[in-house]
């Protein structure tokens, strides 16, 4: 069974080899229908996913500001953080407690820089990728900051810390180990990312409590109240955006974020996707019809060759693979050659029209795995078509498909 199936494949791929005029009609008329199709594709993948990488390139993109002056329950954050629509969720403390001043640890060129201090962990959009998060006496720190001091990764920044006592200003030093550098695309001020527990004590020894961790001097105070002055909100896509803001106006809060951007690149997507499906449904249809239509008619035209093979002891399901290498052999070379000419009018596409994209983007993109699809649902949909238009042709005697050569 197994030889008489490659027999028959042989000879289906020799007999069209034989005629290559009609081949190559056949390869350039399946080309002209799906390069249109993955250059349309490229032209909504490459504009509208250059805009969404952007917008999630920026982490305030995707923030959720809370406006007012209220406490926010350690547990209600808690509750955040378990929403799956949120990406990152971290407590702030007050903002003037948060506000330190920072210097080379090595003293030198004596320069003082005034910065602000923001909780951080696992997951902080604000973190570089592959820089850990700050854990202990660690920082990460601003390029901002970083070029003011002179500091890189690996050195030693102190921060100084003031209070108001008695009617004296008290100040403590604290050496931070600067683990990473965060780059001005994601924030642009002179700052650091600490963990949140050094973030709490900064402000203990502020309102005057002892931190004995670090030996602190102050009033021995009980336990911090499990509230917080402010915390940092991230949605984890552009669709949990929306989302998240109404679940939060509902609960009476009063937010801000970029719910206008994200969603006017969001609808652009719906848009040009929705086209893109009627066209290609369209297309598709239209080429299904006349591929299937050109299969059959090739498969009637080897009745009488296909009822010779039948009559010299081809069975029926070997007699298949006759027509079915032929219509795969078609598919393939054009999905190939629609591959080859879509490429070069992506690039061109994209060198034209790309100047006012984002940095990266192009106007024009489709991926390895977007050409891999299109010829595995061609190869598909071919083998399809030929084994349906080879069982109605072999369903006849070969003796009657002979007489009709």
């Amino acid at each position: 069974m197994i030889r008489d199936l490659l027999l028959a494949a042989e000879m289906g791929l020799r007999d069209l080899l034989r005629e290559r005029t009609g081949l190559l009609c056949q390869i350039l008329a399946f080309a002209a229908v799906l390069t249109p199709l993955l250059v349309l594709y490229g032209l909504k993948s490459g504009v509208i996913d250059g805009l969404t990488r952007e917008l999630m390139s920026d982490p305030r993109t995707r923030q959720i500001s809370l406006i007012g002056d209220r406490l926010y329950e350690a547990s209600w954050i808690d509750s955040l953080r378990a929403d799956p629509r949120v990406g990152f969720v971290m407590p702030h403390t007050r903002a003037l407690a948060a506000n330190v001043e920072f210097a080379r640890s090595d003293g030198g060129a004596g320069r003082i820089e005034r910065g602000s201090l923001l909780a951080s962990a696992a997951g902080d959009p604000l973190l570089p990728p592959g820089v850990a998060p700050p854990e202990g006496e660690t920082a990460v720190l601003t390029e901002a900051l970083a070029q003011a001091l002179g500091i890189a990764v690996g050195d030693k920044v102190t921060a100084i810390v003031s209070r108001i006592s008695g009617g004296a200003t008290q100040h403590v030093f604290l050496d931070l180990a600067v683990v990473g550098l965060v780059d001005n695309a994601r924030w642009q001020a002179r700052g650091a990312l600490v963990e949140l527990p050094l973030l709490i004590a900064f402000e203990r020894w502020r309102d005057g409590y002892a931190v004995s961790r670090f030996g602190w001097d102050g009033v021995a105070g009980g336990e911090r109240p499990d509230r917080f002055a402010n915390l940092r909100l991230y949605a984890r896509r552009l669709e949990d955006v929306r989302p998240l803001v109404d679940r939060l106006q509902d609960e009476g809060y009063l937010v801000s974020s970029h719910l206008a951007q994200v969603e006017a690149v969001l609808g652009l997507d719906r848009s040009l996707s929705g086209i893109f499906a009627i066209i290609a449904g369209v297309a598709l249809g239209g080429y299904v019809l006349a591929f299937g239509a050109t299969l059959w008619a090739n498969v009637v035209r080897k009745v009488p060759a296909l009822s010779l093979l039948r009559l010299q002891g081809l069975g029926r399901r070997a007699a298949i693979a006759f027509p079915v290498t032929q219509a795969l052999t078609v598919a393939l070379a054009g999905g190939l050659t629609a591959t080859l000419l879509s490429q070069a009018t992506c690039a061109g596409i994209s060198r034209l029209f790309g100047a006012g994209l984002p940095a990266g983007a192009r106007a024009c993109a489709v991926g390895g795995g977007d050409y891999a699809i299109a010829i595995l649902v061609s190869l598909a949909g071919a083998a399809v078509a030929a084994v349906v238009a080879a069982m109605r042709t072999t369903e006849v005697d070969p003796a009657g498909g002979l007489n009709r050569g």
